[in-house]
Formats: structure tokens, sequence, C-alpha cells
């Protein structure tokens, strides 16, 4: 499995995912690697949605499924005003938080439970690893 990642911003949002996005996503690849996820035949591409309140109601949530390509197309709504208000590490943890909900896209890709549940505690691993550096 891999993940891919690009995003949806306004603001300020742009400038302070950047400052964390890199970490965040090598150390999930690493994470997946390390696992029975590496042999798992499917992507991720994430897209976090994180808009002002002038762009919000433009920019809704839009999570999919793409079966023939093997793909989830993961594209939460982040709370824009928690991610700018937060410290990095905050910040890094709301990020993960948005790939919560990839478990069940997953096991329409044919994920089994155990690759599920190994998802999400590879998330809160990968959260505390990320906090620690940045200072959390």
């Amino acid at each position: 499995m891999l993940l891919e990642a690009s995003s949806e911003t306004s603001g300020e949002a742009r400038e302070k995912l950047v400052a964390i996005r890199s970490t965040v996503e090598d150390n999930l690849n690493e994470a997946f690697r390390a696992g029975t996820l590496e042999t798992f035949d499917a992507k991720i591409f994430y897209v976090p949605i994180i808009m002002d309140e002038r762009f919000r109601a433009r920019y809704p949530a839009r999570s999919r499924v793409e079966r023939k390509n093997r793909i989830y197309n993961c594209c939460p709504q982040l709370d824009y005003d928690a991610f700018i208000a937060a410290a990095p590490a905050e910040r890094a943890l709301i990020y993960l938080e948005g790939l919560r909900e990839c478990g069940a896209g997953l096991a329409k890709l044919g994920a089994t439970p155990a690759q599920v549940a190994e998802f999400d505690a590879i998330l809160t691993e990968v959260g505390r690893r990320v906090a620690a550096r940045l200072g959390h």
C-alpha cells in the first residue's frame, strides 16, 4: 500500500501544512512497508480540505473508492481554525486524524479486518512519533 497526498487549502493553512506534511507522509509510508500492508495492493490518495470560512462550503468532503484503480480518495474537510491555531505537533495529529475514515474504504478494496486494524494502529503510532519529533 502506498500513500500519496495533495491538499486543498486556503489562507494560512497551505504554509502550515507544508511544514508538517512530508514528515507525516514519510513516516506513514515507512510504517506501511514494515507490516502486512506492504503487500496490500492499494493506494490512498489523501487530499485534506482545509478551507477558511469564505471557501468551506464550496469545498465539501468527498471521499470515494475507485475499485477499478484500487485507490481510496480520502478527502475529508479538516477544521481550519483548529489547524491554524495548533502547535506543529497538534497540527500533525489533526492531519493524521483525517485519515481515520480510510478503514472503511480500504475494506471495500479488500483489506482484511486485521489490515484495517493495522492501518489504524499505524496512524496512532505515527502520531506519537511525529508529535514527539515536533515537540509535543
